[in-house]
C-alpha cells in the first residue's frame, strides 16, 4: 500500500531544482505547502488498490493515516532543511450528498459521489478506510503545530488554498502539490508554484510551461506540436469549455483540447496579444459552435477557484477557518504513535522538528 503514497512525495533534489530560480530572485523565508488529498484519494480508486486495502483488513485505516501524515512530514522536513518556515495544509471533502456548486451545474461531482459511495463495490475497502480515518486525522493534526487538515465539506475542496491565502494566512511563497489538471489555475497565481508529484516523473508547472504540460498530459498531438502563444490566464476560460469529468462539469459541444488549440493557433499568432483579445477569440469559437452562454458561464463559475472564493458566505469561510487549531503536545503524539501506529509509525521527527533559520 505504501508505494501509492510514496509516489506523492517529490524528491528533495527535484524540489530544490524547481524552487531554485524563485529563491534566487527573491527572499523567501516562509512557505505554505498545500497537499491535495482530494486528488490523492482519487488516484487510489482502482480495483487492484482496493484489493490491497481489503487484504490489509482492520489495519488499513491505520496504515492510511500514517501515510497521510508522512507525506505532510516529507514536505515539511524538506522546507526545514532548506531553512524555510513551513505551514502544511492537507485538504479534501467528506461530502457524500451535494455541493454548493450544484446550484450552477446540477450534476456537479456526481461521478465523485458515485466513486466514493459506500455502495460502490469497486472502491468499497478504500472508501471504508478513508471514512474511518477522518476523525483520527483531524485529532492528530491539532497536536502538530503548523500542520492542518481541512475538510471543505459541501464546498469544492480545490478552493481551500485560495481561501487560506486570502484570509490572512499568506506566506512568502505557496507550493501546490497536486496532479489534478483543475488545479493548474494556481500555477499562474502570484507567489505560487504547482508541482505534479509522480516519482521521477514529477513536474513543476508555472506560467511558462502550463500549455506544454496540458499538451503532453492530454496527448493532444502525436507529432508536429505547435508553439503555444496563449496567455496562461486563458486556461480557466478554456477549462470551462472543455469541462471536467471528475467533477461532472460537462464538455460543451464536444469541444476538446485539440479543437480548441487548432482554432486558437490560427486566431492568435502573436504572444503579445493581450488577454482580453485572446478571450475574444475564444468567444468567437463559442459563437461559431453555438455554445449556450448560460451553460458556459455556469461551467466557468464551477471551474474558477477565485470566483467561488469571492462568493463565499461568512458561514462558508468559517467551515475552513474553524478547523485551524493548534494544541501542541509532542508527548501525547508520541504516546498515540507508540500505542496505535506501532506497525506503521508516523515520522514525528519530520512533523515536529524545529525550524532553524
Amino acid at each position: 500500500m505504501d508505494i501509492h503514497f510514496n509516489g506523492y512525495k517529490v524528491k528533495y533534489p527535484f524540489l530544490n531544482y524547481g524552487m531554485q530560480s524563485i529563491r534566487q530572485s527573491q527572499n523567501i523565508r516562509s512557505i505554505n505547502i498545500f497537499i491535495d488529498l482530494d486528488d490523492l484519494f482519487h488516484t487510489l480508486h482502482r480495483p487492484l488498490i482496493n484489493n490491497e486495502f481489503q487484504v490489509a483488513g482492520k489495519n488499513a485505516s491505520k496504515q492510511f493515516v500514517s501515510n497521510i501524515f508522512n507525506i505532510a512530514g516529507h514536505y515539511r522536513n524538506w522546507a526545514i532543511k532548506e531553512h524555510l518556515i513551513p505551514t502544511v495544509w492537507l485538504f479534501y471533502t467528506s461530502s457524500k450528498k451535494t455541493f454548493k456548486n450544484s446550484l450552477y451545474v446540477p450534476s456537479y461531482r456526481e461521478r465523485f459521489l458515485d466513486i466514493n459511495s459506500d455502495l460502490n463495490t469497486n472502491t468499497y475497502y478504500i472508501n471504508a478506510a478513508i471514512k474511518e480515518s477522518y476523525s483520527i486525522m483531524h485529532v492528530i493534526s491539532k497536536y502538530i503545530p503548523g500542520v492542518y487538515i481541512i475538510d471543505s465539506k459541501y464546498l469544492e475542496p480545490s478552493i481551500v488554498p485560495n481561501v487560506i491565502i486570502n484570509l490572512g494566512h499568506n506566506k512568502d511563497w505557496n507550493l501546490i502539490v497536486s496532479r489534478d489538471i483543475y488545479m493548474l489555475q494556481y500555477s499562474y497565481m502570484d507567489k505560487t508554484t504547482m508541482v505534479s508529484p509522480k516519482g521521477d516523473n514529477s513536474i513543476f508547472i508555472n506560467k511558462g510551461n502550463l500549455w506544454d504540460y496540458i499538451i503532453g498530459r492530454e496527448r493532444v498531438y502525436k507529432d508536429d506540436i505547435p508553439h503555444i502563444y496563449y496567455n496562461p490566464e486563458l486556461f480557466i476560460y478554456a477549462k470551462a469549455l472543455i469541462g471536467d469529468k471528475y467533477r461532472s462539469i460537462p464538455r460543451l459541444k464536444k469541444i476538446g483540447w485539440k479543437t480548441l488549440f487548432n482554432y486558437l493557433n490560427k486566431a492568435i499568432e502573436d504572444s503579445e496579444i493581450p488577454l482580453d483579445l485572446q478571450i475574444e477569440k475564444l468567444v468567437d469559437l463559442l459563437n461559431s459552435k453555438k455554445v449556450n452562454i448560460e451553460e458556459y458561464n455556469s461551467n466557468l463559475y464551477c471551474s474558477n477557484v477565485e470566483l467561488q472564493t469571492d462568493s463565499l458566505l461568512e458561514s462558508d469561510k468559517n467551515i475552513i477557518l474553524d478547523q485551524i487549531e493548534d494544541m501542541e503536545d509532542y508527548i501525547a503524539l508520541n504516546n498515540v504513535n507508540n500505542a496505535i501506529f506501532t506497525r506503521f509509525p508516523i515520522n514525528l521527527n519530520f512533523l515536529c522538528n524545529k525550524v532553524v533559520i
